[in-house]
């Protein structure tokens, strides 16, 4: 079986709307996920949904193109983190928003 890494980042806008694509991704057996999140009032929801094997909270956040870059980063740092602490390497990786 494949393993799969979800690298999320970016601003959560409405959690709340987001949980049930969310919870169809988290449900398959072999992915993990890895996060970057600006700190937020849904941050708790969000992990608690997620249960992600790493993750970050940033505490400043201006919109920005380098922002976006700076959290796609992040959240892969903390992937290839994890597969050099676990000996292993991710089939495949996917970057994504958490608005889905």
């Amino acid at each position: 079986m494949k393993r799969i890494a979800i690298c999320a980042s970016g601003n959560i806008l409405n959690w709340d709307n987001c949980i049930r694509s969310w919870n169809k991704i988290t449900d398959l057996n072999n992915v993990d996920c890895f996060c970057h999140i600006y700190k937020h009032s849904e941050q708790e929801k969000l992990i608690s949904t997620l249960n992600p094997k790493k993750f970050i909270i940033s505490t400043e956040h201006q919109p920005s193109n380098s922002n976006v870059l700076h959290g796609i980063l992040a959240s892969n740092q903390l992937k290839n983190t994890y597969e050099l602490e676990f000996g292993f390497v991710y089939d495949i990786v996917i970057n994504i928003k958490y608005n889905v």
